[in-house]
């Protein structure tokens, strides 16, 4: 469908965007071999996560499924980039060499269609999500230096240029990106009760 094709587009740029900056401005095609192989499987286990959680959701909390969507959407779309690399690089068995955790990604894949093909119930609605969702975590960087200023943390606070443009933001001791006090979170009630009305009316 075009608009979660548009929604997972978007979700894979801006998560490459992501990354980008959180690795120090280092693009995905400028990661070595055993650089690439440790994101993929680092990748597979946040992935992994964010499937279960949504599966494990589903019908239980309909704003953590809906929150559980958009997230699967976002990290599927970073693996696949990921993926992508890994496969043009036509590497040989013997440079590879078991650094995949092979399996573990097969799963992740699999859950991934199962959740997807329950994502093609709503759509408009988890395609709007995904959109919410991927602005909201678009908030841990800032472009003005002025604004980073204001944020209030315990955490590092983080400088990175890429592509020209400087990204402010917070860091802790594991280069993890973290959220500001007071960070907004992102509102999906509305689009829950629209997923409550297709139910019933689907009903």
């Amino acid at each position: 469908m075009e608009v979660l094709k548009q929604a997972y587009d978007k979700a894979k740029e801006s998560a490459v965007l992501f990354n980008k900056i959180k690795n120090g401005g280092l693009s995905i095609s400028e990661y070595s071999n055993k650089e690439l192989f440790d994101a993929i499987n680092l990748q597979v286990d946040i992935t992994l996560e964010e499937l279960i959680e949504t599966v494990t959701h589903t019908e239980k909390d309909l704003t953590e499924e809906l929150d559980g969507y958009g997230d699967s959407i976002y990290t599927l779309a970073y693996l696949d980039e990921l993926v992508n690399e890994f496969n043009s690089r036509e590497l040989q068995d013997d440079e590879v060499n078991g650094a995949i955790k092979k399996k573990r990604l097969g799963y992740a894949l699999n859950i991934g269609n199962l959740v997807c093909k329950e994502i093609q119930h709503y759509p408009e609605i988890v395609a709007e999500a995904t959109d919410r969702i991927i602005d909201n975590n678009n908030l841990k960087f800032t472009k003005d230096s002025e604004e980073f200023a204001t944020w209030k943390s315990t955490f590092n606070r983080k400088t990175v240029e890429v592509d020209g443009e400087c990204y402010y933001f917070l860091a802790d001791n594991n280069s993890k990106v973290r959220k500001k006090e007071n960070f907004e979170k992102v509102l999906l009630d509305d689009l829950v009760e629209k997923m409550v009305e297709k139910d019933n009316v689907k009903t």
